[in-house]
Parts: structure tokens; sequence; C-alpha cells
């Protein structure tokens, strides 16, 4: 069986925010009950720096760290 499943967030600020770094737990685990084909994260406006790590528990951790102010995410 086969599962595509699309997220959408949006958060949008009255004036230009400077933002902190993000975690984002998106990411499906791949282990013996299901396997993840493809996956894919688009953050606008774009990170400046990001880096992708496992937590205690094995979750994808995608940390994004953003340096422009702006109006949303």
């Amino acid at each position: 069986m086969l599962f595509s499943i699309v997220h959408h967030t949006t958060y949008t600020y009255p004036c230009p925010v400077r933002l902190t770094p993000h975690a984002i737990r998106l990411r499906p685990q791949t282990t013996a009950r299901q396997t993840l084909l493809t996956f894919d994260q688009k953050v606008t406006p774009g990170p400046t720096r990001s880096f992708h790590l496992s937590d205690l528990d094995g979750n994808q951790v995608s940390k994004l760290i953003f340096e422009s102010p702006t109006d949303r995410l």
C-alpha cells in the first residue's frame, strides 16, 4: 500500500521579524514496517543554513537557521 502525504503550514506576521532557529520534524522514519521512498521539504524564504540530524528517538530533524527578517514563513 502506498501513501502520499502533503503538508503545508504558513506563518504570516504584520511586519518583518527575525526568525529564531527552527526544528522541523516532518520526515517519517524508515522502519521494518514502513519504507520511505521519497521525501522533499521546501521552505520559503530559504534558510541561510540547514542541517539534518536524528534525535534520541531516531526521528529525523531538520534544523533551519534564518538571518534576514521576513513577514512570512
